[in-house]
């Protein structure tokens, strides 16, 4: 038993390493995360949200080489992340909601379901697994694999391999748009729209804007490129079950006032849903059955926002979260201001 717990660690490192890395690679998806799962304000601070990836690296390295009482105290930390993560998720499955919790940055940013519950109870079972073994046995799990006997290595790589084939064979990317940049040409409102950044550290590399179709409120079908017409238009994913886009539902109107230069379009899968709901909105909206479209943006979780230039090429996006959005919209709001671009305020209208 000693010598099979010994996968525990590894798995939760493993684990910790891909959730890490992935939120540190699309740093919105953490900020969205806490937001679709209604963390708490005390817990969702700035520096709190910015803080995780780096925590679960950092555990991750406690695992395979602390020993003692400190191994003992990561893996009792570890047990606490993912008691964590079990309570956010078990809400937001009994809530009924519609949630993408973005665990893994982009890499897995599916809906919250009953499997994404047993995932992290699984996960948690094995956090707690990993206790039992620190206690029994405080030695530095990397010097215990090398201090394993030929048939006890073996039998360890082939658990390690059947890990890796199944991952691989669950794991699915997510599709991404074409890379191809062309030369930037817009107005001014795609001027100031394009300096949106990606990441907070890196510049925003423009794309054109893929050759896919939204319905519209007569049931025509209408492509992203034809979107844009006297000024750059900001695309918005919601659906009418997920908390953080009821926030967004009730904010489009101020934004849109704020930032004129833009033309705000929200973007639901059943356009009569946002007539029944959310009439302000409706002559505004846009349907994307199945979500197609957004797949092919590269991202499924909710709300999600995307820039669209009159010079053909996307401007920025996509944002993730409630808060992402709020800060993109400030950001512009001030830009515009900056730059003395004048506007008409309008409201939103199709």
């Amino acid at each position: 038993m000693p010598e099979a717990l010994i996968l525990t660690p590894m798995l939760l490192a493993a684990v910790l390493v891909a959730s890490g890395v992935a939120k540190l690679r699309d740093p919105g998806s953490g900020r969205a995360a806490f937001d679709a799962l209604r963390v708490p304000p005390a817990l969702a601070q700035p520096w709190i949200v910015a803080a995780v990836p780096y925590a679960e690296l950092a555990l991750a390295v406690g695992l395979l080489l602390t020993q003692g009482w400190v191994l003992l105290g990561v893996t009792l930390a570890t047990v606490g992340l993912f008691a964590a993560y079990w309570i956010l998720i078990a809400r937001a499955v009994a809530a009924g909601g519609e949630v993408s919790c973005n665990c893994f940055g982009a890499a897995a940013s599916g809906r919250v379901s009953r499997w994404t519950l047993l995932r992290n109870s699984l996960l948690l079972l094995v956090a707690v697994l990993a206790v039992v073994d620190a206690t029994m046995i405080r030695d530095v799990v990397l010097a215990r694999i090398g201090a394993l006997d030929a048939e006890a290595a073996w039998w360890l790589v082939g658990a390690v391999v059947s890990a890796a084939v199944v991952g691989l064979v669950l794991h699915e990317p997510a599709g991404r748009t074409p890379a191809a940049v062309a030369p930037a040409a817009g107005n001014a409102s795609d001027a100031q729209a394009s300096q949106a950044p990606a990441t907070p550290d890196e510049p925003y590399e423009r794309r054109p804007i893929p050759d896919v179709t939204l319905v519209d409120g007569t049931g025509e079908r209408v492509s992203l490129r034809d979107l844009p017409r006297d000024r750059a238009v900001f695309l918005i994913w919601l659906s009418f079950t997920c908390a953080a886009c009821a926030d967004v539902f009730e904010q489009l109107p101020g934004w849109a006032a704020r930032v004129p230069h833009l033309e705000f379009r929200p973007v639901v899968g059943h356009l009569p849903q946002l007539a029944d709901r959310v009439p302000a909105l409706a002559a505004s909206g846009l349907e994307d059955p199945g979500a197609y479209v957004q797949a092919v943006l590269g991202q499924t979780a909710v709300p999600m926002g995307v820039l669209l230039g009159t010079d053909g090429l996307l401007a920025g996006g996509p944002f993730l979260g409630l808060s992402e959005l709020a800060e993109v919209v400030d950001e512009l709001a001030e830009r515009f201001a900056e730059a003395g671009v004048p506007a008409e305020p309008r409201a939103l209208t199709a």
